[in-house]
């Protein structure tokens, strides 16, 4: 039997090989729209679309050689293939993550492209020769100048404590008794009769929120109050604000006026009463959050790590609003003025303050702008030795970032009467160009102090 070929076949190749090529063109078509060689439509139509989005810092100012990261809100990264382009990359460049790198000193503008290379924002950057130099622009007409507190010294102790909020369970329970009185009392006791400079708090001092109107936001001092009032020991007390002083954790509320609480009425109404008013050397944005002074032959220097991105929105967001655990390139460009400055005063050492670690245990990578503050040289640069201190975690934890030539170390506190047990604070001991860190210990239910050889730590230039 003879079998004929079908009739069609060979119109069929055609129609076949056509589609694939349709396909292609189609692919590449859309391919484009999503790299942004072509617009569908007008970029001011297209733009308006996104109008919601915010960044914060914008402007924004960056350091050559120094890295910043811009946080944005009304927009994922990468959707829809968003790209940065710059209208002088010699002068600062940005990834697709709002990673901003100063390159030269001057002006420019970042702008933020959509997949169909639409923009969706634009952000002005200047680029200073230092970070240090963009203090200034962030906290434009303040006088950054730390005062200066018994400056022929080079030996004395400061004592850190935090997280003595107290109870966490009775806080989510909404309990009344949030504080251990008995720890609070035992520390002061304690430290009135050691030779202490100065007291410092690592926040969460309050279960419930740093309110004016609440009952226990103040309980802590009040038990304490021999140590820092002038008719006791006039021992001054200085604080970074913590999450549970800017939250009520029972009711799942975080407001900005809290912030505004801490700000205004706390800590200039509770210490107007008797404690020693807290340095002012910020804008009047960062006033109580970010301030510093000199006591020695040493720089102190207090952050937020938790509020000051995005405060001026959504005031219930605390997912988005607080709890973001890192500084802002403003605070980052304030902690190297203040180094940039104990340079110049000829100090020997720098403590920094924050309420949340750089690195959390276990973490390798600090968030975001915390990047700048792990660098191993941050303090080294400026021929300083000294460390971070922070709480939060409620464990005692201590890494190392710098040389052994100078050292720069992270101390997270254990809880200062809470859960954990023992509780327990440090004594920072500064003994001319050395310093030494000691945790003393009380467990619940004991009136015994006491320490132990891997909680003592001695540090040499």
């Amino acid at each position: 039997m003879k079998i004929f070929p079908a009739p069609c076949s060979g119109r069929n190749k055609i129609i076949s090989g056509a589609l694939r090529k349709a396909t292609v063109i189609v692919t590449m078509i859309a391919a484009l729209f999503m790299v942004g060689e072509l617009s569908p439509r007008p970029a001011t139509v297209f733009a308006a679309d996104y109008a919601t989005i915010k960044f914060y810092p914008s402007p924004a100012c960056v350091g050559v050689e120094d890295t910043i990261y811009l946080k944005m809100s009304g927009w994922s990264w990468g959707t829809l293939g968003t790209k940065w382009t710059s209208d002088n990359s010699s002068i600062a460049a940005a990834s697709g993550q709002g990673v901003v790198t100063g390159k030269g000193a001057g002006t420019t503008n970042l702008r933020l492209k959509d997949g169909f290379g639409q923009i969706i924002k634009t952000v002005p950057v200047t680029v200073k020769p230092e970070m240090a130099d963009c203090a200034p622009f962030y906290m434009p007409g303040a006088d950054l100048t730390p005062p200066e507190y018994a400056s022929g010294s080079d030996s004395f102790s400061f004592v850190f404590v935090s997280d003595t909020q107290g109870c966490g369970a009775c806080s989510m329970a909404g309990g009344a008794n949030l504080v251990d009185h008995d720890f609070a009392k035992a520390f002061a006791n304690r430290i009135i009769t050691e030779s202490t400079a100065f007291v410092v708090t690592g926040g969460d001092l309050s279960g419930l929120g740093g309110m004016s109107s609440d009952p226990y936001a103040r309980q802590w001092l009040d038990d304490i109050s021999i140590v820092w009032k002038p008719d006791q020991y006039a021992i001054p007390i200085y604080a970074v604000v913590g999450n549970h002083d800017l939250t009520r954790w029972v009711l799942g509320e975080s407001w900005k006026s809290k912030q505004a609480d801490w700000q205004k009425i706390l800590w200039p109404g509770y210490f107007a009463d008797g404690g020693k008013p807290w340095p002012t050397n910020s804008s009047r944005d960062y006033r109580y959050l970010t301030y510093s002074f000199s006591y020695g032959n040493s720089v102190f220097i207090f952050t937020d790590t938790l509020f000051m991105w995005g405060n001026t929105g959504n005031d219930k967001d605390w997912q988005g609003n607080m709890m973001i655990q890192e500084l802002n390139p403003a605070q980052v460009a304030y902690v190297k003025y203040m180094l940039r400055w104990a340079k110049e005063n000829n100090k020997e050492h720098a403590f920094i303050f924050g309420h949340s670690p750089y690195l959390p245990s276990g973490s390798t990578t600090a968030k975001g702008n915390n990047q700048a503050m792990t660098s191993s040289t941050l303090l080294s640069a400026y021929n300083l030795s000294g460390a971070y201190m922070s709480g939060h975690t409620n464990g005692l934890t201590h890494r190392s970032f710098g040389g052994m030539a100078l050292p720069y170390e992270q101390f997270t506190a254990e809880t200062g009467g809470g859960d954990t047990n023992p509780n327990s604070y440090l004594r920072v001991n500064i003994n001319g160009r050395s310093f030494s860190v000691k945790a003393d210990f009380l467990k619940h239910g004991s009136t015994e102090w006491s320490s132990t050889a891997d909680a003592t730590w001695e540090f040499y230039r």
